[in-house]
C-alpha cells in the first residue's frame, strides 16, 4: 500500500476509491439484503405450508376417530366422506408433506378393513410413488 505523507492525501486516495467502488458497493449490498429477504420469505412460506398440512392432518385424524353419522350409516368401517375429503384435499394441495402420505395410509388401512380393496391399494399404490420420504415409500 502507499505511504502517504499527508491526512489530505489519504482522504483524497479514499475519496477516489469510493467514487471508483461505490455503485459495486451499493450492488453487492443491496443483492446481499435481496437474497437475505428472499431466503426469509422461502423459509416462512415453508414453515406456514408444513404449519397447514400439519392442521389438515390432525383434522384427517379425527375424522377417521369420529366419522359423521351419515357416514356410519353407510359404511360403518370405512374412513368417512369428511375424512377422504380431507385426505384428497392433503394429497392434492400438500403433497410435498410427510402428512399427505401418512393421510393416504392411514385412509387406505380404513379402505381396507371396510372391504374397499381397489381404494386400499390406489392409496398405498399412491404413497409409494408420491411419498415424500423413503420411509413412507
Amino acid at each position: 500500500m502507499h505511504d502517504y505523507e499527508t491526512e489530505e492525501q489519504q482522504i483524497e486516495a479514499l475519496k477516489k476509491w469510493l467514487k471508483e467502488n461505490l455503485t459495486s458497493i451499493i450492488f453487492g449490498v443491496s443483492a446481499g439484503m435481496l437474497a437475505l429477504g428472499g431466503w426469509n420469505y422461502y423459509i416462512k412460506h415453508k414453515n406456514q405450508h408444513a404449519i397447514e398440512a400439519s392442521t389438515l392432518y390432525m383434522q384427517v385424524l379425527q375424522a377417521v376417530a369420529r366419522p359423521q353419522e351419515k357416514d356410519q350409516e353407510k359404511d360403518r368401517a370405512g374412513p368417512g366422506e369428511k375424512a377422504v375429503d380431507l385426505g384428497n384435499r392433503l394429497v392434492n394441495d400438500y403433497a410435498d408433506t410427510p402428512y399427505a402420505g401418512l393421510s393416504a395410509m392411514l385412509l387406505a388401512v380404513k379402505d381396507a378393513q371396510a372391504g374397499n380393496h381397489d381404494d386400499a391399494v390406489s392409496q398405498f399404490e399412491w404413497v409409494r410413488q408420491h411419498g415424500s420420504s423413503e420411509e413412507l415409500r
